[in-house]
Protein backbone atom coordinates (compact mmCIF):
# COMPACT_ATOMS: atom_id res chain seq x y z
CA UNK A 1 0.00 0.00 0.00
CA UNK A 2 1.29 3.46 -0.92
CA UNK A 3 2.13 5.73 2.01
CA UNK A 4 1.53 9.49 1.89
CA UNK A 5 3.21 11.89 4.29
CA UNK A 6 1.04 14.89 5.19
CA UNK A 7 2.62 17.78 7.10
CA UNK A 8 0.40 20.31 8.82
CA UNK A 9 -2.12 17.52 9.26
CA UNK A 10 -3.79 19.21 12.22
CA UNK A 11 -4.54 22.43 10.33
CA UNK A 12 -7.65 23.62 8.54
CA UNK A 13 -6.71 22.09 5.18
CA UNK A 14 -4.85 19.13 6.65
CA UNK A 15 -7.79 17.76 8.64
CA UNK A 16 -10.03 17.85 5.56
CA UNK A 17 -7.39 16.16 3.44
CA UNK A 18 -7.07 13.37 6.00
CA UNK A 19 -10.82 12.82 5.99
CA UNK A 20 -10.65 12.34 2.22
CA UNK A 21 -7.59 10.11 2.32
CA UNK A 22 -9.28 7.84 4.87
CA UNK A 23 -11.62 6.73 2.10
CA UNK A 24 -8.75 5.91 -0.26
CA UNK A 25 -6.63 2.73 -0.39
CA UNK A 26 -3.52 4.47 0.96
CA UNK A 27 -1.59 4.59 4.22
CA UNK A 28 -1.13 8.04 5.73
CA UNK A 29 1.64 9.36 7.96
CA UNK A 30 0.21 12.54 9.50
CA UNK A 31 2.62 15.04 11.04
CA UNK A 32 1.42 17.51 13.67
CA UNK A 33 3.23 19.94 15.96
CA UNK A 34 1.05 19.23 18.99
CA UNK A 35 -0.60 16.10 20.32
CA UNK A 36 -4.33 15.80 20.88
CA UNK A 37 -5.48 16.24 17.28
CA UNK A 38 -8.80 14.52 16.63
CA UNK A 39 -8.22 11.52 14.38
CA UNK A 40 -10.67 10.54 11.65
CA UNK A 41 -11.18 6.87 10.96
CA UNK A 42 -8.69 5.26 8.65
CA UNK A 43 -5.18 3.95 8.29
CA UNK A 44 -3.34 6.93 9.82
CA UNK A 45 0.03 6.89 11.57
CA UNK A 46 0.28 10.03 13.73
CA UNK A 47 3.70 11.60 14.35
CA UNK A 48 4.50 14.68 16.40
CA UNK A 49 7.44 16.71 15.11
CA UNK A 50 8.85 20.22 14.94
CA UNK A 51 9.90 20.50 11.30
CA UNK A 52 12.00 23.59 11.90
CA UNK A 53 13.94 21.85 14.66
CA UNK A 54 15.90 18.63 14.33
CA UNK A 55 16.92 18.11 10.69
CA UNK A 56 17.42 14.41 11.33
CA UNK A 57 13.73 13.85 11.98
CA UNK A 58 12.88 14.80 8.40
CA UNK A 59 14.62 11.71 7.03
CA UNK A 60 12.65 9.50 9.41
CA UNK A 61 9.38 11.16 8.41
CA UNK A 62 10.03 10.56 4.71
CA UNK A 63 11.09 6.93 5.06
CA UNK A 64 8.93 4.47 3.07
CA UNK A 65 6.71 7.25 1.69
CA UNK A 66 5.61 7.34 -1.93
CA UNK A 67 4.36 10.94 -1.85
CA UNK A 68 4.45 14.03 0.36
CA UNK A 69 1.80 16.72 0.77
CA UNK A 70 3.53 19.64 2.48
CA UNK A 71 0.92 21.88 4.08
CA UNK A 72 2.82 23.04 7.17
CA UNK A 73 4.06 26.61 7.27
CA UNK A 74 3.82 30.01 8.89
CA UNK A 75 1.05 32.24 7.56
CA UNK A 76 0.06 35.83 8.33
CA UNK A 77 1.51 35.94 11.81
CA UNK A 78 1.66 39.60 12.94
CA UNK A 79 4.56 38.90 15.29
CA UNK A 80 6.73 37.26 12.65
CA UNK A 81 9.61 38.87 10.79
CA UNK A 82 11.35 37.96 7.56
CA UNK A 83 13.70 35.48 9.24
CA UNK A 84 10.86 33.51 10.83
CA UNK A 85 8.95 33.29 7.54
CA UNK A 86 12.15 32.25 5.78
CA UNK A 87 12.82 29.51 8.36
CA UNK A 88 9.34 28.00 8.54
CA UNK A 89 8.32 28.39 4.89
CA UNK A 90 11.50 28.39 2.83
CA UNK A 91 14.09 26.47 4.82
CA UNK A 92 11.74 23.77 6.12
CA UNK A 93 10.46 23.15 2.59
CA UNK A 94 13.99 22.95 1.22
CA UNK A 95 15.16 20.58 3.97
CA UNK A 96 12.08 18.39 3.65
CA UNK A 97 12.45 18.20 -0.12
CA UNK A 98 16.13 17.21 0.20
CA UNK A 99 15.20 14.53 2.72
CA UNK A 100 12.37 13.33 0.49
CA UNK A 101 14.61 13.02 -2.55
CA UNK A 102 17.22 11.14 -0.52
CA UNK A 103 14.53 8.78 0.79
CA UNK A 104 13.30 8.00 -2.71
CA UNK A 105 9.97 9.85 -2.50
CA UNK A 106 8.44 10.00 -5.97
CA UNK A 107 6.13 13.01 -5.70
CA UNK A 108 6.29 16.16 -3.57
CA UNK A 109 3.20 18.42 -3.48
CA UNK A 110 3.73 21.88 -1.99
CA UNK A 111 0.97 24.22 -0.89
CA UNK A 112 2.05 27.73 -1.83
CA UNK A 113 -0.23 30.76 -2.22
CA UNK A 114 -1.76 32.98 -4.89
CA UNK A 115 -0.20 35.90 -3.04
CA UNK A 116 3.09 35.21 -4.82
CA UNK A 117 1.57 37.05 -7.80
CA UNK A 118 1.27 40.29 -5.84
CA UNK A 119 -1.49 42.57 -4.62
CA UNK A 120 -3.97 44.93 -6.26
CA UNK A 121 -3.84 43.74 -9.86
CA UNK A 122 -5.19 46.55 -12.05
CA UNK A 123 -7.36 45.71 -15.07
CA UNK A 124 -5.87 46.64 -18.42
CA UNK A 125 -8.06 46.55 -21.54
CA UNK A 126 -10.96 45.12 -19.57
CA UNK A 127 -11.03 42.27 -17.07
CA UNK A 128 -7.77 40.60 -16.17
CA UNK A 129 -6.95 38.07 -13.50
CA UNK A 130 -3.89 36.53 -11.98
CA UNK A 131 -3.02 33.23 -13.63
CA UNK A 132 0.02 31.01 -14.08
CA UNK A 133 1.22 33.18 -16.96
CA UNK A 134 1.67 36.17 -14.62
CA UNK A 135 5.12 36.99 -13.34
CA UNK A 136 5.36 36.56 -9.55
CA UNK A 137 5.69 39.81 -7.64
CA UNK A 138 5.24 39.11 -3.89
CA UNK A 139 4.55 42.16 -1.73
CA UNK A 140 5.09 40.83 1.80
CA UNK A 141 7.50 38.57 3.67
CA UNK A 142 5.02 35.70 3.81
CA UNK A 143 4.49 35.47 0.05
CA UNK A 144 8.18 36.12 -0.64
CA UNK A 145 9.14 33.17 1.57
CA UNK A 146 6.64 30.95 -0.25
CA UNK A 147 8.08 31.91 -3.65
CA UNK A 148 11.61 31.17 -2.43
CA UNK A 149 10.35 27.79 -1.23
CA UNK A 150 8.89 27.10 -4.68
CA UNK A 151 12.21 27.92 -6.35
CA UNK A 152 14.14 25.72 -3.92
CA UNK A 153 11.75 22.83 -4.54
CA UNK A 154 11.99 23.19 -8.31
CA UNK A 155 15.79 23.17 -8.15
CA UNK A 156 15.81 20.02 -6.02
CA UNK A 157 13.27 18.31 -8.27
CA UNK A 158 15.29 19.10 -11.39
CA UNK A 159 18.51 17.92 -9.77
CA UNK A 160 17.16 14.69 -8.29
CA UNK A 161 14.34 13.71 -10.66
CA UNK A 162 11.71 13.83 -7.91
CA UNK A 163 8.37 14.92 -9.33
CA UNK A 164 6.89 18.04 -7.75
CA UNK A 165 3.58 19.87 -7.87
CA UNK A 166 3.11 23.44 -6.64
CA UNK A 167 -0.36 24.74 -5.82
CA UNK A 168 -1.09 28.48 -5.55
CA UNK A 169 -4.64 28.57 -4.18
CA UNK A 170 -6.65 31.68 -3.38
CA UNK A 171 -8.32 32.00 0.02
CA UNK A 172 -9.81 28.67 1.13
CA UNK A 173 -12.98 28.73 3.22
CA UNK A 174 -15.22 26.19 4.90
CA UNK A 175 -16.24 24.87 8.34
CA UNK A 176 -13.50 25.62 10.84
CA UNK A 177 -11.91 28.42 8.82
CA UNK A 178 -9.91 30.92 10.86
CA UNK A 179 -7.99 34.19 10.40
CA UNK A 180 -9.41 37.03 8.28
CA UNK A 181 -12.30 35.08 6.76
CA UNK A 182 -13.56 34.18 10.24
CA UNK A 183 -13.29 37.84 11.29
CA UNK A 184 -15.28 38.83 8.21
CA UNK A 185 -18.03 36.30 8.99
CA UNK A 186 -18.25 37.49 12.58
CA UNK A 187 -18.56 41.09 11.41
CA UNK A 188 -21.38 40.12 9.05
CA UNK A 189 -23.15 38.19 11.82
CA UNK A 190 -23.03 41.29 14.03
CA UNK A 191 -24.45 43.46 11.26
CA UNK A 192 -21.31 45.59 11.12
CA UNK A 193 -21.30 47.81 8.01
CA UNK A 194 -18.42 46.77 5.78
CA UNK A 195 -16.63 49.67 4.02
CA UNK A 196 -16.12 47.78 0.77
CA UNK A 197 -18.52 49.50 -1.63
CA UNK A 198 -15.87 51.71 -3.23
CA UNK A 199 -13.37 48.88 -3.79
CA UNK A 200 -13.40 47.51 -7.35
CA UNK A 201 -11.93 44.05 -7.17
CA UNK A 202 -13.03 40.46 -7.67
CA UNK A 203 -11.73 37.58 -5.59
CA UNK A 204 -11.69 33.86 -6.24
CA UNK A 205 -12.42 31.62 -3.27
CA UNK A 206 -11.97 27.87 -2.97
CA UNK A 207 -14.14 25.72 -0.73
CA UNK A 208 -12.56 23.10 1.50
CA UNK A 209 -15.17 20.78 -0.06
CA UNK A 210 -13.73 21.37 -3.53
CA UNK A 211 -16.06 24.04 -4.88
CA UNK A 212 -14.55 27.12 -6.48
CA UNK A 213 -16.30 30.48 -6.56
CA UNK A 214 -14.81 33.06 -8.89
CA UNK A 215 -16.03 36.62 -8.92
CA UNK A 216 -18.61 35.77 -6.27
CA UNK A 217 -18.86 39.37 -5.21
CA UNK A 218 -17.08 42.63 -5.76
CA UNK A 219 -15.00 43.88 -2.86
Amino acid sequence: MNRILVTGAGGFIGTRLLSRLCSEPVAVRAVVRRSGVESPDGNIEWMQAELAGDKGCLTALCRDCESIVHLAGLAHNPGSNASRYRLHNTEVTRRLAEAAASAGVNHFLFMSTAKVYGEGFKPVNGDQIYNDACRPDPKDEYSASKLKAENALLEIAERTGMRCTILRPPLIYGPGVRANFLRLMRAVEKGTPLPLGSVVNRRSLTSSHGQRWQGLWRL
